[in-house]
C-alpha cells in the first residue's frame, strides 16, 4: 500500500526532527504507519524538510554558479544560480553537525555527528523518477529510508531526568513534552506576504548553530521555506505544465512501449516498484525496467527538456523576486564560508542514522 502524502510529510517530521534535534509548532500525529523500505516522495514534502532542518537543499549539478549575488532581477540568471547544491548542502550540513557537538559538549552532554544516508536520490526526481543509469542498474527503484529513528546518543539516556535534560540542551525543550514549543523560537514568515507560517525552535545548541552559521535564524529558515516550497515547485510545476514537456514524455512514454513497457508518465513504475514489502531487492524485472527507462529519458531527451524548462520558468521568479533570492543566496554564501572554514579541521568519524 502505497503511503498518503500526509503519512509521508509525517514521517519526514519525525525523521528530521530527530537528525536537527528541533522539535515542531504543533504535537506530532498519533498512528503514524511504521517506516517503510520505499518512500515515495522523500523530497516532495519540502516544508518538513525546511521548517525542521533549516537547510534547504535543491539538488542542482552544472558547472558555474551565481556566488555572493548582490542585487537580484538579472534576466540572464535562473532561480537555480540561487538554490544549493548537493554538495553545498551535504557541507552546511556537515557544519550544522559539528557545531552541535562542539556546543552539546561544552554543555557537559553527549553527541555524536550524524549523516543522512543519500544513496538512491536522483537529480530531478520529484518529477522524473530514476535518471541515473548507475543506480538503475543496481538498485532499480529502491530508495533510502533516509535517516530515522532517535539520535543514536538518545537511546543511551537512561532516565526521563536525563532525556530532558540532553534535549533542553539540545533543543530547548524537554523530550517528555507535549505540545507546542515552551522554549525560545523564532517565526517563519513568507518574505512576500509576510503572513507567519510556524515557528522554529532557537533554544539550546540549535539555535545557538543557527545563529553561529546564519546570522538571523528567522529570516534565513523564512527566506529557505519560501524558496524550496513556493518558488521551487512553481517553476517546477510550470515547467511540467508546459507543452514541450508533455510531448517529451510522450516520446519517452512510446520508447518504453517499443521495449515491452507500457507506461505513460515517468513516475508510474515507480509506484509499481514501491507496492508491497519485498525486503528492499529488486527484482529481475524491476532491474529491466528501470534500465529501460533510464536509456529512454536520455535518448527521448526527456531530462535535457525538463533542465532547459526549469532554466526558463526560472528567470520569471528571478524578474519578480529577485532581491529576494539574492538575499537568500547572499546568506548562504556567508554559511558556506563559515562552514568550510569550521570544517577545515578534520573532526570525529559521523554516524550514520538509516536502515
Amino acid at each position: 500500500m502505497k503511503l498518503s502524502e500526509q503519512e509521508v510529510e509525517d514521517r519526514l517530521r519525525r525523521t528530521l526532527t530527530t537528525i536537527a534535534g528541533t522539535p515542531l509548532d504543533e504535537p506530532m500525529a498519533e498512528g503514524t504507519p511504521s517506516p517503510r523500505r520505499r518512500p515515495l516522495a522523500v523530497l516532495a514534502v519540502a516544508a518538513a524538510v525546511t521548517l525542521v532542518v533549516g537547510v534547504a537543499v535543491g539538488l542542482v549539478d552544472r558547472d558555474e554558479r551565481v556566488s555572493t549575488v548582490a542585487d537580484g532581477g538579472d534576466p540572464d540568471r535562473t532561480f537555480l544560480d540561487y538554490v544549493l547544491t548537493a554538495e553545498e548542502g551535504d557541507l552546511l550540513f556537515r557544519a550544522e553537525q559539528r557545531l552541535l557537538r562542539e556546543c552539546m559538549e561544552a554543555a557537559g552532554r553527549p553527541y555524536v555527528e550524524v549523516s543522512p544516508e543519500g544513496d538512491g536520490l536522483d537529480e530531478d526526481w520529484n518529477r522524473l523518477g530514476r535518471t541515473d543509469a548507475r543506480m538503475a542498474h543496481r538498485l532499480g527503484y529502491v530508495l533510502p529510508e533516509g535517516p530515522g529513528g532517535r539520535h543514536p546518543v538518545f537511546d543511551t539516556l537512561r532516565t526521563e531526568e536525563e532525556r530532558d535534560a540532553w534535549s533542553r540542551a539540545l533543543t530547548g525543550e524537554p523530550s517528555s513534552g507535549s505540545g507546542g514549543m515552551t522554549g525560545p523560537s523564532v517565526p517563519v514568515v513568507h518574505p512576500v506576504t509576510g503572513e507567519e507560517n510556524g515557528r522554529q525552535s532557537a533554544g539550546g545548541c540549535f539555535g545557538e548553530m543557527n545563529r553561529e552559521l546564519y546570522g538571523d535564524q528567522s529570516r534565513y529558515i523564512s527566506l529557505s521555506s519560501w524558496v524550496v516550497n513556493d518558488v521551487r515547485n512553481a517553476v517546477e510545476g510550470a515547467s511540467v505544465a508546459d507543452r514541450r514537456f508533455e510531448e517529451a514524455v510522450g516520446s519517452w512514454s512510446s520508447c518504453m512501449k517499443d521495449r515491452g513497457y507500457d507506461y505513460d508518465e515517468p513516475f508510474e513504475p515507480v509506484h509499481e516498484f514501491n507496492e508491497g514489502d519485498d525486503g528492499g531487492r529488486p527484482t529481475a524485472r524491476e532491474l529491466a525496467v528501470a534500465a529501460a527507462d533510464v536509456e529512454c529519458k536520455d535518448v527521448t531527451g526527456l531530462v535535457a527538456t525538463y533542465r532547459k524548462l526549469l532554466a526558463e520558468h526560472g528567470r520569471e521568479p528571478v524578474a519578480r523576486h529577485g532581491a529576494l533570492l539574492a538575499e537568500y543566496r547572499s546568506i548562504v554564501d556567508r554559511a558556506l564560508a563559515e562552514a568550510r572554514m569550521l570544517l577545515a579541521t578534520p573532526g570525529p568519524t559521523t554516524t550514520t542514522v538509516g536502515r
